[in-house]
């Protein structure tokens, strides 16, 4: 919620009952605890909910009466070195009436998230972030609702699975470090726009071919530390008009082919051309593109003496 576009309105409405309550346009305090509402000089208004421990206590702050139901930021989060929050599950009725643009949870005990769970949020929510928790399943269905939704990390979780990702809007995409994630060959061509896309430490072992051909605007792209030994022929064709492309592929020993215009074989070393560059290092393949419409690239076993 933008605070200074209801200012006018909010002030007719209120008149001197508004100006009379310390908290406007924030809830009473007393209600949220130990929940926080902090209006920013911008006309952000913002919701700390960190010190929560339990579910009971999180949907509590939510029943309180809210002045404005459309606000910007949600925020519960521990760093690393504290005891975890302790949120095991967020509902449909967890956040009542009250939306978000900016959803952020990291650190928490949260092993479910139901699919109508941020459903008040659907239509604004721009930045969804829930890591270094225990879930084993998330609702990627709800991408098709969220028309605004440019970045999802759900990064250091348990999730197991994957659907396809349906979203025009999504721009970034972080789903590492889920151990034993699965998806689809056709997970992300009906998410066009993605730009960044951060599948490393998922046990990873196979990539289909096309799996990522349709992400026109992609630009990044980590498969680091997972579990491939062989790559199929257009498991890694991109057709990007982007300048860039950072691929960032751990493997074993490997003797890698690039075609292209023409074709390059490499060993263990690097060589840089005109608008290509690939560079190998501590079996790290980091391959940068430039001006490039289409790309294959195929990794094979060294043949032994």
């Amino acid at each position: 919620m933008r605070l200074l576009a209801y200012l006018s309105l909010g002030l007719f409405i209120l008149g001197a009952g508004a100006s009379s309550r310390g908290s406007w346009p924030c809830p009473e305090p007393e209600e949220i605890a130990p929940c926080i509402c902090i209006a920013e000089e911008t006309g952000d208004i913002n919701m700390d909910c960190s010190e929560v421990q339990s579910d009971e206590e999180l949907s509590r702050a939510f029943r309180a009466n809210f002045p404005f139901s459309d606000l910007n930021k949600f925020t519960m989060i521990k760093s690393l070195s504290e005891n975890k929050i302790g949120v095991t599950r967020l509902s449909a009725a967890t956040f009542g009436n009250v939306s978000f643009t900016n959803i952020a949870i990291s650190h928490t005990t949260l092993n479910a998230v139901e699919d109508m769970a941020f459903s008040k949020s659907f239509e604004i929510l721009e930045v969804l972030i829930v890591t270094y928790s225990e879930l084993t399943f998330f609702p990627f269905d709800i991408l098709k609702n969220c028309p605004k939704l440019r970045d999802l990390r759900v990064f250091n979780n348990q999730i197991t699975h994957m659907s396809n990702i349906h979203s025009d809007s999504l721009e970034y995409l972080q789903v590492s470090h889920n151990p034993e994630l699965h998806f689809n060959d056709d997970t992300f061509q009906t998410a066009p726009n993605l730009k960044d896309l951060l599948i490393n430490t998922v046990d990873l072992q196979y990539i289909a071919p096309g799996t990522f051909a349709a992400l026109k605007n992609l630009e990044i792209l980590d498969l680091s530390d997972n579990k491939i030994t062989s790559l199929v022929p257009d498991s890694l064709r991109f057709t990007s008009p982007r300048r860039r492309i950072s691929l960032c592929l751990t493997t074993t020993q490997y003797v890698v082919t690039v075609i292209s215009s023409g074709l390059l074989a490499l060993q263990h070393t690097w060589r840089s051309w005109e608008r290509k560059q690939v560079v190998m290092m501590e079996h790290l393949l980091m391959i940068h593109l430039s001006g490039i419409s289409s790309f294959n690239i195929a990794l094979d076993t060294p043949a032994r003496d």
